[in-house]
């Protein structure tokens, strides 16, 4: 009765245990509130928040940059068999520059829960469920 009651413990405590996966970099979100449209240079950014996660110049000489961070919780075999949910956060920050001077800073947040394995594909924690934002960096700790 022991072992059977040792396995029962063990199974339940595989069916519950977690994990959380990240991707992007982490960025200061109170940092950016320094960026300055029409002021701030690519220098005074990269200063304040590092390397950017993405960027991409356009034809016209626009650049842009990206700053990502996502995380997303799960429940273990829990979430896939539809017992417990999943929660998720991304935090956005997308600056935009011209002629090396910022010419807009937005930071879109969202966060949210999901059930089981079906909410995470459709996207439940994603602006899903939940709450979302989008703020203009001028706009932040106001």
């Amino acid at each position: 009765m022991a072992t059977r009651l040792k396995w029962v413990v063990c199974l339940l405590v595989v069916a519950m245990v977690g994990c959380t996966s990240t991707a992007g970099r982490k960025f200061d979100i109170h940092a950016a509130r320094q960026i300055k449209e029409g002021t701030s240079t690519k220098a005074d950014v990269e200063r304040l928040l590092g390397q950017p996660y993405g960027t991409n110049r356009l034809v016209d000489g626009t650049e842009n940059w990206t700053y990502t961070y996502i995380t997303v919780t799960q429940a273990g075999a829990l979430t896939v068999l539809g017992l417990a949910g999943s929660k998720s956060s991304r935090d956005n920050l997308a600056i935009t520059f011209r002629n090396g001077i910022v010419s807009k800073c937005v930071l879109m947040t969202s966060a949210g829960e999901g059930r089981g394995m079906e909410g995470m594909y459709q996207g439940e924690g994603m602006g899903g469920p939940g709450r979302s934002s989008t703020v203009a960096c001028s706009e932040l700790g106001r």
